[in-house]
């Protein structure tokens, strides 16, 4: 294209191309605001071929992601031809087209170059002739003694690749949002009966007759694809959940709490295990919240797919995902016999937990995240930075921005940083406490402490104090105040995991 004014009919020949090549049409056509897509013409040749067409708005040429990063790969390809075979500027049209050309036929993750797949397409449009029907004759080549050519590339996955994983797949995959789409998937349907089978199994509720003046609440099914550490699926799971938000306080519930996994724990255990050279198993408690028995009286709506009586409504009978006194009714059954109360689902050797992967070696446990939530979990490193553009969430400005942008530059290159917990690390616990009084100009409040059993990191953190000292000194007393009151606990908590808690533990301040 010499011209912009050349694209009505470069873009009306490209369009039929495809559909004669390829039996396919154009369904949306993305570009940015420039005048040639957007004069009235080229708008009528979209609506004529039946094509969608996406704006960008204007001054974000990244919204058109996937142009502007071919467009680069191309042109940096043709920057580094040119320059590696020392060919003069002028030739820059041919070292265009021998990029695009080298890029359609160069294999990707999928073993397949782009040209490949658009052939395999062809092939499989092309007609099929069955035995007995005439076939078209072709000129036949003269014969030649040459020996065929075989691909000496070695198709097995390279060895500094084994440890990426490739989530593309995941993109195809989709999570149902209504009760009326997921019907109509035979692998939903499944995963909706099994949680009503498990809800029926552990009575969770009495079909009976609504009382006048009884407030009920409504309810709704959740699906989520549950994944493996390396992004494979491993099951659909369907959800019912009681709509909570309509409880009100002194009719429906009363006393409620949420418990959370405190990370330290996890932590210090994995490191006492590593130590020790103990073997670790996980536990599923199947259906969890349905385990505890609710005290006051809710009535909830009968779920979407039960077939029952149409004047008849669920009486509670046990707690149910969703309700506010769920956790604490879950809770207080859990105290009493779990293993001979509950049904429990065994997962095998600990490996993905809470969001966590866990190798296991005769070094020790290295300690990894899966994806980007909770990441400094794993990641103490990325903990003050973090702490830093936590502050400005409700307010962020461009500056936030591009400090947000840079932290997950420094994550994509540093992938497979995490946490090592080492078999020969001695069980001696150390803390360490920090208060940056004078280095901090904005409110001269930022503190800092980590404990280290032996040479494992179990526990950190990065905050601001509550109070703004008036000196250093008061500043780093307040930092070993603080990190006092964790030492304590995990003194506590390391005394029940059988680790030795007689000595003092030193606590290091820099002053």
């Amino acid at each position: 294209m010499k011209s912009r004014s050349e694209i009505l009919p470069i873009y009306s020949n490209f369009a039929k191309m495809v559909e004669t090549q390829f039996s396919k049409r154009i369904k949306t056509f993305r570009s940015d605001n420039a005048l040639e897509y957007t004069q009235y013409a080229f708008q009528a040749l979209l609506h004529s071929y039946g094509t969608i067409r996406h704006l960008t708005c204007p001054g974000t040429s990244q919204q058109n992601g996937r142009a502007e990063r071919k467009l680069r790969h191309i042109l940096d390809t043709v920057r580094a031809l040119l320059l590696s075979a020392k060919v003069p500027a002028p030739f820059w049209g041919e070292a265009n087209l021998h990029v695009v050309h080298a890029i359609n036929r160069i294999p990707n993750i999928f073993d397949a170059s782009p040209r490949q797949v658009a052939d395999e397409q062809i092939d499989d449009e092309l007609p099929h002739f069955e035995l007995g029907s005439p076939v078209p004759t072709l000129p036949e080549d003269p014969p030649q003694d040459i020996p065929p050519r075989h691909s000496t590339r070695v198709r097995s996955i390279l060895p500094h690749l084994l440890y990426y994983h490739c989530y593309t797949a995941l993109a195809t995959l989709h999570e149902p949002q209504t009760y009326r789409e997921a019907s109509t998937d035979p692998l939903w349907q499944i995963a909706m009966k099994e949680e009503l089978d498990a809800l029926t199994k552990n009575h969770t509720w009495d079909l009976v007759t609504l009382s006048p003046g009884q407030s009920m609440v409504g309810c709704k099914w959740i699906y989520k694809i549950k994944t493996r550490s390396d992004g494979s699926v491993e099951r659909y799971k369907a959800r019912l959940v009681a709509k909570g938000f309509t409880q009100e306080y002194g009719i429906d519930y009363e006393e409620t709490f949420a418990p959370v996994a405190r990370i330290s724990s996890v932590h210090a255990l994995l490191a006492v295990a590593a130590t020790r050279k103990w073997d670790l198993f996980q536990m599923d408690v199947k259906n969890a919240f349905l385990n505890g028995d609710l005290s006051e009286e809710v009535y909830m709506q009968p779920p979407p797919g039960l077939s029952v009586e149409s004047n008849k409504v669920c009486h509670l009978r046990r707690a149910l995902y969703g309700l506010k006194q769920a956790p604490r009714a879950c809770i207080q059954e859990l105290k009493d016999f779990l293993s001979q109360q509950f049904e429990m689902k065994d997962l095998g050797h600990l490996s993905y937990f809470l969001g966590l992967e866990i190798t296991h070696s005769t070094y020790g446990l290295y300690i990894t995240q899966a994806n980007l939530v909770y990441l400094t979990v794993t990641r103490p490193d990325i903990s003050y930075a973090v702490h830093q553009v936590s502050q400005y969430l409700f307010a962020p400005r461009s500056t936030h921005y591009a400090v947000v942008l840079c932290i997950l530059r420094y994550l994509k290159g540093t992938l497979f940083h995490g946490l090592f917990y080492s078999a020969q690390s001695p069980l001696v616990f150390r803390a360490f406490s920090d208060a940056d009084w004078a280095g901090d100009p904005t409110n001269h409040r930022s503190t800092g402490y980590f404990f280290l059993l032996g040479s494992s990191l179990i526990s950190w953190r990065s905050k601001k104090q509550t109070f703004v000292a008036c000196s250093s000194t008061e500043a780093k007393y307040r930092a070993l105040a603080d990190t006092t009151f964790e030492l304590l606990w995990l003194r506590w908590l390391l005394k029940d995991l059988g680790v030795s808690t007689s000595s003092a533990t030193p606590l290091y301040c820099d002053n």
